[in-house]
């Protein structure tokens, strides 16, 4: 994914297969890193622990289709 420098936002979906469907409770850790497009020295975010459940109220673990 490309943005430019005045961009302000930006949002991502995190693929499911192999990443998402890997967790039914717990928590995953979030970084991101830019590079930069004229070759310098990419950075990378601090880490973030984000609690994570597929699990529904009644129990039922959410698929990628419910």
């Amino acid at each position: 994914m490309s943005v430019t420098a005045d961009t302000t936002s930006v949002s991502y979906t995190i693929p499911w297969d192999g990443i998402l469907d890997a967790v039914t409770e717990g928590s995953i850790t979030v970084f991101y890193t830019l590079t930069p497009a004229d070759g310098s020295t990419p950075s990378t975010s601090q880490e973030a622990m984000v609690q994570y459940s597929r699990r529904q109220p009644c129990g039922t673990v959410c698929g990628p289709d419910s």
